[in-house]
């Protein structure tokens, strides 16, 4: 393999590897958004809703 072939797969290998960092952060993300969401009970309006 040349040093130019070297260049290419280490820059995949890095690319490859910031997206699967940014993957995983996303997903934690969205879990620990969405377990909030679940956990937290809403909280009720003060006024009531306008009768039909």
């Amino acid at each position: 393999m040349t040093q130019r072939t070297w260049i290419t797969a280490g820059t995949a290998a890095i690319a490859l590897g910031l997206s699967g960092t940014a993957y995983y952060v996303l997903a934690a993300d969205a879990t620990v958004t969405t377990s909030a969401v679940l956990c937290v009970p809403p909280t009720p309006s003060r006024t009531p809703p306008p009768a039909p």
